[in-house]
């Protein structure tokens, strides 16, 4: 894979990783949270915009979305 965004948290914690999927033709984000998800995108920008809104810069988590421990 070519450009790869490691995201992580306040406590340096690897929580998530924007990237652009060759395989695909798009952009992903790989949630470490939400492994089971697929999330892949047209373009860096909206995929940036999704990762803004949708998840929890701490968690790396989708925003209300329940998991158990």
């Amino acid at each position: 894979m070519g450009i790869e965004h490691r995201i992580q948290n306040a406590a340096g914690e690897h929580i998530a990783t924007i990237r652009y999927n060759d395989l695909a033709g798009r952009w992903e984000i790989d949630a470490l949270r939400e492994p089971e998800l697929e999330f892949l995108f047209n373009s860096e920008e909206e995929a940036w915009t999704t990762w803004n809104t949708e998840f929890d810069p701490e968690t790396g988590g989708r925003r209300g979305s329940k998991q158990i421990a």
